[in-house]
């Protein structure tokens, strides 16, 4: 398209990590920003105060469409502990996501959805409504 700018692989590496920085070290605009990283005390890898480092160690491995994520939510941002993922896997490594386990599975209910084949909002009233069982509430049909 005439007059947008592709951005370079660089280039956005650089936002993740500054925003990644300002998160850490409570500077972000984003007030969420600072209680769940800042006040947390979530920090980053000290060799990451370099951008340089941060490209050596993430740079790689970082393909279109990925943002940074840490694998473990609680730990902080370095090499063996931050990742690529889809916003997808992003929304679910989160500390608020709900999992419900059921035939060996640890999934959201919008993930149990399709495979069941009940509607995400009838699981949701089964369980917070009805108060019925994870067991009851996939394995009952319509």
């Amino acid at each position: 398209m005439k007059g947008v700018r592709k951005y370079a692989k660089r280039e956005i590496l650089y936002v993740a990590w500054t925003h990644m920085k300002q998160r850490c070290n409570g500077t972000s605009d984003n007030i969420e920003d600072i209680k769940n990283y800042h006040e947390r005390g979530i920090s980053y890898d000290p060799l990451w105060d370099e951008f340089s480092n941060f490209w050596n160690d993430m740079g790689a491995s970082w393909r279109k469409g990925l943002t940074l994520d840490r694998i473990d939510n609680n730990g902080n941002y370095s090499k063996n502990n931050c990742r690529w993922v889809n916003r997808k896997v992003q929304a679910i490594n989160r500390r608020n996501t709900k999992l419900f386990s059921f035939n060996g599975k640890n999934l959201t209910l919008t993930d149990w959805s399709p495979i069941i084949g009940i509607p995400r909002s009838t699981l949701a009233q089964r369980i917070y409504c009805y108060k019925w069982s994870i067991e009851k509430t996939l394995s009952t049909s319509l």
